[in-house]
């Protein structure tokens, strides 16, 4: 047996375990020589060594079907696929390569978009563009790494496939075009790479008879090829060798498209990836925009306008040329339009200055399909025309396969919610987004981006009214598309709402406007304008208009609140709620959903208590008034004012005292909320939901949740048909005030309260709604509105602090008299009926006693939260107590402590930005400890939560829950971050009662503190690399993970 031995081991390498080893290859794994060093004999008969590092990078050889030639794929897992027409593939069967389809301006602006050309091609477009206009801006926006190789006489595009889904094309949104050409070099040089390893390791295992076989079969194996598909579809022939051992046989995009421009000065190249449906980073844009800038130097004067001649403007616009890897999928339009916004801005500069500019009416001229044209301009026209009908021969949208409503016609023509939303925000709305339509327009020969939403929105529709049961991950992946598309198109509104911004400054001491010339990035005007992210929730807005026939389908159950409601503080049999707390020594209480009973016995305890205090101060008052002999016409009686405040941003309703809401049937432990949406509109949508349900009967049966198997237990057939909103289950439960004050648990010395007294409970005690979403900041309006609520009530909250202590403790007898002097109102006679006095004869001064309870569904996380803003507002006003200055600090020693303490890195860098810091950071852990203290270990306040939820995130391993995690400990380290500013907030607008909101401060704020820097850079450094979730956009856009059966997302 011959054999070639190893220099430095000297073993032998059996033909058996060279069949091993191309074995291990043909299955797709690593086959790498033993050898660390091999003799190689060269065609002159001179022998050198090679030699295999240890960290030489293994080969994977790899087979794209059973039947084609395995052969080493890049990195591992890539091959490379030449660029072809899917449409063609998929409707006509035909694998069919072109030089490239064109799509033009049809109002005959410089904008031209077309597929990947190939580098003939490209040179023949870019000279006769220059011919016509000398300043023009290429723009790559290919998604997926492209590496081109030299085939019959030119530079053909092949991308990157994996070859175990060769259809499926690569693409990573978050990435940069910076990044894309860094991964084609990366690629080209495994490309080159992977060749020399291959030879190096078939030599080491190869076994030969003889010296002359040797040297035949070497010079056979140092070839200089990679193997390329040119044909997916049917792979006849399949794959295909060409050379690429070295960096001439293989080009990437940069040297393509720069050795296109290379001789055209006013030509400018750049690679940004636009992914499919996404809208690109805001740092693509930013490069986008500094090259316009610098041909806007060409074109405009350098000098004020004001004082520019007409000779200093160009004749000519920018042109703009945008490659993809296909015209119809959407990057390619998208970049026209953005060509297309561009232009209209720089065309009102030109013609502020140069009214007659040959330019100055292209935007009014007509489509350039019908207006008159060349001759071979009208067959190239013709052919396409031919070509785009073979391409989609009987292919038709669903839009134009079936009626369209009222509502389908209106997002046809881009009239979506949350456009209102930005109207209230954004000046010159209308122009901004009729401009922005005429953009899509122009550029929607092949692709309208509103009549896509449109699809998407008809095709979910679709599967959400067909009884199929399946592709559920389908649904979802179609949820994600259309709000993927929604962004799209809300941000092209906010780029041209930048690009008007931007245009023009008016200097306060002069009449005339200043040029700004994009002096501003787009990334730093988005910051600026915080407000613009805050529109992003209600890109989905499924759940707000579910239809109740959901529940007739057994799509949607009813589950009980019950279920999930643990009473892990102890405090149900008490108070009727579980989990109920206080901060201490303030009037502000935090507690579990409650039902009707409970809050007419919480009302209840109340009343007793607060009137034990008024009578004992009346007792009191009376023995000091006859000590002194005087008479007064005055009476002071405490009346306590119970303050309700719904969480929830989902729809609630009771039922025969028990409250519940609707979930999903397959993922019943899955709030179904209505992301974005403000108390008044919750109530309205709620009354409906209530009301539908109310026509259904008892035809849905309520379900619980068994707490231990987590599975659904039907309940029994509710006794009481009638079913109320949370709104009219409080204002039923105040009106049973009274007879809850008979009942045994209320029982007493004193048996008797005046009707009047309860009355005015009754009458004073207040339901609102405040939705928080239970995972993630507040917007600011929920600070404000919590804001109001506390300042509103500040003299009722500080009487009722000065009243009682607890509210417990009241319901036990415990009270605190009030500091001030009371006048005389009666006896002393215990036994003596006590009520109020007449009004002829006496004036009853009533204290306000304000409390305010707070709640959710489990009375913790939003709950906790809510407790805390109120806490900061309160303090504000009545001042801290003992533990908030820098030496009163309770010091920890436990693990983690920096992090329970809420010392993170973004933490940190937002205190050194903000004035006095460390004392405002200070001061909101002083309340977070306030509201710890009246909890179990169970429970954890914002601040604990991020560090705890950041464990949980490590130690899991499913993928779902994983990112879910991630994104709820992001969630609560942005909820402290808001409570650090909202604290800033109240320092910086105390002198003025804070009449200015905390949503129009945060605003202010960006000017001298630019916190959204951090916001958009979020994460947690100090563990690991801030991933994708860093980015505001990521974070606040609607993340859909479960499958929603509302197919309606706007």
């Amino acid at each position: 047996m011959n054999e070639i031995f190893s220099v430095d081991d000297n073993q032998p390498v059996t033909e058996a375990e060279d069949s091993s080893n191309r074995q291990q290859g043909a299955d797709g794994q690593c086959s790498k020589g033993k050898n660390k060093r091999v003799a190689v004999l060269l065609g002159n008969y001179h022998e050198e060594y090679q030699t295999l590092a240890d960290e030489l990078p293994e080969i994977v050889f790899g087979q794209v079907e059973p039947h084609l030639k395995e052969h080493p794929m890049i990195k591992g897992q890539y091959c490379l696929v030449r660029d072809s027409e899917s449409e063609r593939d998929h409707l006509t069967a035909e694998n069919v390569h072109h030089d490239y389809r064109q799509e033009k301006s049809q109002c005959g602006l410089p904008i031209i978009g077309v597929s990947q050309p190939s580098a003939r091609s490209l040179r023949q477009l870019v000279k006769k563009c220059a011919s016509k206009n000398p300043y023009w801006i290429i723009l790559n926006v290919r998604s997926d790494p492209c590496l081109f190789s030299y085939v019959d006489n030119d530079w053909l595009p092949y991308s990157l496939r994996n070859y175990k889904e060769i259809q499926t094309v690569l693409q990573e949104p978050f990435k940069s075009g910076l990044d894309m050409d860094a991964d084609e070099i990366s690629a080209r040089e495994e490309v080159r790479h992977s060749e020399c390893r291959t030879q190096i390791n078939v030599v080491a295992v190869s076994k030969y008879k003889a010296v002359d076989k040797i040297l035949e079969d070497l010079k056979a194996l140092r070839q200089e090829h990679f193997y390329f598909y040119d044909d997916i579809t049917f792979f006849e022939d399949q794959p295909k060798a060409q050379l690429a051992s070295q960096p001439d046989y293989l080009l990437v995009s940069e040297e393509v498209y720069q050795n296109a421009v290379s001789k055209e000065a006013g030509m400018r190249y750049i690679r940004l990836n636009f992914a499919q449906r996404r809208f690109p980073l805001e740092e693509e844009i930013d490069r986008l925009i500094d090259v316009v800038r610098e041909l806007c130097n060409e074109i405009l004067p350098k000098k004020q306008f004001a004082k520019a001649d007409q000779s200093d403007v160009g004749e000519h616009l920018i042109g703009m040329i945008v490659t993809s890897r296909k015209i119809h999928d959407g990057a390619v339009q998208l970049g026209m339009s953005l060509g297309y916004l561009i232009l209209r801005a720089l065309h009102s500069l030109i013609v502020s200055i140069n009214p007659s500019s040959p330019v100055a009416d292209v935007f009014t001229r007509k489509s350039s399909r019908k207006s008159v044209s060349t001759k071979s301009e009208s067959k190239t026209s013709k052919n396409s025309e031919i070509e785009q009908s073979q391409i989609r021969s009987g292919y038709k949208k669903r839009s134009d396969c079936q009626l369209l409503t009222t509502q389908h016609q209106k997002l046809k023509a881009g009239k979506f919610q949350f456009l209102r939303l930005v109207g209230r925000y954004l000046s010159y709305m209308v122009q901004i987004k009729e401009e922005v339509d005429k953009a899509v327009e122009d550029c929607s020969a092949v692709i309208n981006l509103r009549e896509e939403i449109l699809e998407t929105i008809l095709e979910l529709e679709a599967m959400v009214l067909s009884y199929h049961m399946g592709h559920q991950a389908e649904k979802i992946q179609l949820q994600n598309n259309c709000v993927y598309e929604l962004e799209r198109y809300y941000m092209l509104i906010c780029f041209n709402a930048y690009l008007r911004d931007q245009r023009w400054v008016n200097p306060a001491s002069s009449s005339f406007q200043l040029p700004l010339r994009f002096s501003l990035k787009f990334t730093e005007w988005m910051r600026r304008h915080p407000k613009l992210y805050q529109v992003l929730p209600y890109l989905n807005l499924s759940e707000w208009y579910a239809p109740i026939d959901l529940l007739k389908g057994g799509k949607r159950i009813l589950v009980l609140d019950n279920s999930f409601n643990i009473d892990e503080l102890c405090t149900f049999r008490e108070t009727g709620l579980a989990n109920f707390r206080q901060l201490v020594g303030w009037p502000i209480y935090g507690a579990s959903q409650p039902d009707g009973s409970a809050i007419s016995q919480f009302q209840a305890q109340v009343t007793k208590a607060y009137w034990n205090v008024a009578l004992d101060n009346m007792r009191v008052d009376e023995r000091l008034s006859n000590a002194a002999h005087e008479e007064s016409n005055r009476t002071p009686v405490s009346m306590p004012t119970v303050i309700w405040v719904s969480l929830r941003d989902e729809f609630v309703y009771d039922r025969g005292g028990e409250t519940g809401t609707w979930r999903a049937k397959n993922e019943f432990n899955t709030p179904l909320l209505l992301t974005g949406i403000s108390g008044m509109e919750l109530e309205e949508l709620e009354e409906n939901f209530v009301t539908s349900l109310n026509n259904l009967g008892n035809a849905c049966i309520p379900f619980s949740v068994d707490i231990d198997t987590n599975k659904l237990l039907a309940c029994d057939k509710p006794l009481v048909s009638d079913i109320l909103s949370s709104k009219n289950m409080f204002k039923k439960a105040f009106e049973y005030t009274s007879s809850a004050l008979g009942g045994s648990n209320l029982d007493s010395q004193m048996t008797s309260i005046p009707e009047s007294y309860v009355d005015y409970v009754k009458k004073h005690a207040e339901y609102h709604r405040i939705p928080i979403p239970p995972f993630g900041p507040p917007p600011p309006v929920v600070f404000d509105q919590i804001l109001r609520l506390v300042v509103n009530n500040a003299r009722g909250l500080m009487t009722s602090t000065i009243t009682v202590q607890s509210l417990v403790d009241a319901s036990a007898g415990v009270v605190r008299r009030h500091s001030c002097h009371r006048s005389p109102g009666g006896s002393t006679d215990s036994s003596k009926e006590w009520h109020l006095p007449d009004s002829n004869q006496t004036t009853v001064e009533r204290i306000e006693s304000t409390n305010i309870v707070f709640f959710c569904q489990s009375g913790r996380e939003r709950t906790s939260l809510a407790m805390s803003i109120a806490g900061l507002v309160y303090c504000h006003i009545v001042g801290f107590a003992f533990g908030y200055r820098v030496d009163e600090e309770e010091r920890i020693s436990l693990r983690g402590a920096k992090y329970t303490k809420g010392d993170f890195q973004v933490i940190q860098n937002l205190v050194r930005m903000i004035p006095h810091g460390h004392q405002v950071k200070r001061e909101v852990d002083y309340v977070l400890d306030r509201c710890f203290d009246s909890m179990s270990m169970m429970h954890f306040h914002v601040r604990e939560q991020i560090y705890f939820t950041y464990v949980k995130f490590q130690e899991e391993t499913d993928a779902v829950k994983k990112d879910e995690l991630k994104r709820q400990s992001l969630a609560f380290l942005e909820a402290y971050f808001y409570l650090i500013l909202f604290n800033l907030y109240l320092h910086d607008c105390e002198s003025t009662r804070w009449k200015s909101s905390f949503e129009t401060w945060l605003e202010q704020l960006t000017n001298r503190c630019n916190y959204m820097f951090l916001l958009d850079n979020l994460g947690f450094p100090e563990f690991e690399n801030p991933d994708n979730l860093r980015r505001i956009r990521e974070r606040w856009r609607p993340h859909i993970t479960t499958e929603s059966q509302a197919g309606n997302i706007v």
